[in-house]
C-alpha cells in the first residue's frame, strides 16, 4: 500500500494477515492500532511481536520517509515533525480511520510525542479522532537550549559517520548500551536518508514536551520502558507523573526495545491498555 505525499511515495501495511481473523472471538467492530517504528527501522520490524496482540486488534504499520520501502529522501526539511504528523493524519484519512490506537517506539515515540503536543491545540473534534497512545522509550525532547545544541551536535556527528561508513556506523550503533539483544537484521535503505532524518527530526531539533502541557487532553497515555533502560526509565517516569492520563508499565528483563526483549509482557500490556 502506497501513498505519494509531498514529493514521496510512502508504504504502509494493514496487517490483517498476523491476526487470526477466523478466530470466532473477533467483534464486528475492529479496534485499530498505527505502529510507528523506530530510527533505521521498518513497521515490518515490530511484525512478528505485533502479531502477538489481541485479533480483535487491527494493526497498520507506515514506513517513515527514506525507511522500509518508502520512497528515499535526503532533504532535512522533510523530516520536519509537522510533515511527519501531516503524514500521519493523511494516512487516517485515506484509510478512513477513526477512533484509532497510537504506538511508538523510540523514534516513532518522539513523533508520538510530537502529535500529542500538536493535538493539544486542535480543536475536540480532531482530539477525539484518537482514543490512546502508547509511548515505548521515547524522548519527550530537550526542554534547554543547551542540551538542544548538545544534541545537534551529536546527531550531526552521527550523519557524517553514516556517509563515511554506514556499516561501521550500524555495528557501533548496535554496541549501544541502551540495547539489550542483537539489533534485527538490516536491510540497508539509504545512508543518505537515515542522515537527513538525523538532521530534520533529532530530538535537538524539536520543542519538547513539557510535563504538564498535555492536561488539557483527554486521551489516555501508556508509556513504557524496559528495566534496564535507565536512561529512558528515568524519562518516562518524570513523565508519567506529571499527568493523571499517564500511566508508566515497566517491562521486565528488557531494554530500549521493549517490543523484541520481551514480547510477551509488552503485548499483554498493550492488550489490556487498549481493551480494558
Amino acid at each position: 500500500m502506497r501513498l505519494f505525499r509531498e514529493g514521496l511515495w510512502l508504504n504502509g501495511e494493514i496487517l490483517t494477515s498476523l491476526n487470526f481473523l477466523a478466530d470466532e472471538t473477533v467483534s464486528n467492530e475492529p479496534i485499530w492500532l498505527l505502529s510507528l517504528h523506530g530510527f533505521m527501522q521498518s513497521g515490518k520490524d515490530l511484525h512478528n511481536s505485533l502479531s502477538r496482540l489481541n485479533p480483535d486488534i487491527r494493526i497498520v504499520t507506515i514506513d517513515f520517509p527514506g525507511h522500509g520501502k518508502s520512497q528515499s529522501c535526503h532533504d532535512p526539511r522533510r523530516f520536519g515533525a509537522r510533515l511527519l504528523i501531516e503524514d500521519i493524519i493523511m494516512w487516517l484519512d485515506v484509510l478512513q480511520l477513526d477512533k484509532i490506537y497510537i504506538h511508538g517506539y523510540s523514534m516513532g515515540g518522539r513523533l508520538s510525542w510530537q502529535l500529542l503536543k500538536w493535538l493539544s491545540e486542535q480543536e475536540k473534534v480532531t482530539q477525539n479522532r484518537f482514543k490512546g497512545f502508547i509511548l515505548e522509550s521515547a524522548h519527550p525532547g530537550y526542554l534547554m537550549e543547551e542540551e538542544k545544541v548538545e544534541r545537534r551536535e551529536l546527531d550531526e556527528s552521527r550523519a557524517l559517520q553514516i556517509a563515511l561508513d554506514f556499516d561501521m556506523f550500524y555495528k557501533q550503533w548496535g554496541q549501544n548500551e541502551l540495547f539489550q539483544s542483537p539489533l534485527p537484521t538490516h536491510q540497508m535503505h539509504d545512508p543518505k536518508s537515515y542522515a537527513a532524518c538525523l538532521r530534520g527530526f533529532g530530538n535537538g531539533m524539536l520543542n519538547a514536551v513539557q510535563p504538564g502541557e498535555l492536561d488539557a487532553l483527554s486521551i489516555p497515555i501508556l508509556l513504557m520502558a524496559g528495566e534496564q533502560d535507565s536512561t529512558y526509565l528515568k524519562l518516562m517516569q518524570k513523565m508519567s507523573e506529571s499527568s493523571s492520563m499517564m500511566n508508566l508499565k515497566v517491562i521486565p528483563s528488557a531494554g530500549h526495545r521493549c517490543w523484541q526483549d520481551n514480547s510477551k509482557v509488552w503485548a499483554e500490556q498493550i492488550n489490556r491498555f487498549i481493551l480494558q
